[in-house]
């Protein structure tokens, strides 16, 4: 059985959050009776898989930073998920329950007491649902990252392959451009201006590479703080 969410506890029924009306429904009210106003049970957990279907490797990508949510950025389905008998309605119903768990707009049963759950939490409760019952049948699946580590699923505590971390390079900051202040320079000097100083020529030479260094170490601090989603292929077994 793929791994769930650690706060799932062992005698709920797999794919059940224990958080969700202890047990009783799924995570975001899924199977709730209508009359609850939560969400009804996505359609695709009880679709039959199509086994004809290729289940096309594929590489790991990113699917999404979880802000985007917030800017109303729902990434569309990959191409290759239509080898896996990912249809556009599932994908769809996917993200959007997952934008309404990040903007906190998710239904959720009443709770008995204490503090709602944290929204990376709900999020983690709908991948690892999401995966149980429906993508990793299908050779697939999805997981939270928050910087370069994984949050949620069998992939947990996983590092994210370099491949997909961006690029903090700052090495050039200290290299650039002597070639072009001595131009700089030339050009002061034919124009009448007063040539720059060497001691000055450092000192903004300095600044720039200070600020890149501050920009790359804001940019590497972000991501590290970040969380977004990604997929994986995995390979066909029985579930």
């Amino acid at each position: 059985m793929p791994a769930l969410s650690p706060r799932m506890a062992a005698t709920v029924i797999p794919g059940h959050s224990p958080r969700m009306g202890g047990g009783a429904h799924l995570a975001g009210g899924y199977g709730a009776a209508p009359e609850q106003h939560l969400l009804a049970s996505p359609e695709a957990f009880s679709r039959p898989i199509n086994r004809a279907q290729a289940f096309t490797p594929f590489n790991m990508m990113k699917i999404q930073d979880l802000d985007d949510f917030l800017d109303d950025i729902i990434s569309a389905r990959a191409p290759v998920l239509g080898t896996h008998d990912v249809m556009p309605e599932d994908w769809g119903r996917l993200m959007n329950d997952l934008a309404l768990a990040w903007k906190d707009r998710l239904p959720l049963p009443a709770f008995a007491g204490g503090p709602p759950p944290k929204r990376s939490d709900l999020i983690i409760d709908l991948l690892d649902l999401w995966n149980t019952a429906f993508f990793l049948p299908r050779s697939v699946e999805l997981a939270l990252y928050r910087g370069r580590h994984c949050l949620s699923g069998a992939s947990r505590d996983a590092k994210l392959p370099e491949s997909l971390v961006p690029s903090f390079d700052d090495t050039d900051a200290s290299s650039e451009g002597s070639s072009d202040e001595s131009d700089a320079d030339g050009a002061a000097d034919y124009y009448g201006r007063a040539p720059t100083s060497g001691y000055d020529r450092a000192s903004k030479r300095k600044t720039r590479i200070e600020e890149k260094v501050r920009r790359a170490m804001e940019r590497k601090e972000g991501f590290r703080k970040s969380y977004a989603l990604y997929m994986q292929y995995i390979p066909p077994r029985d579930y």
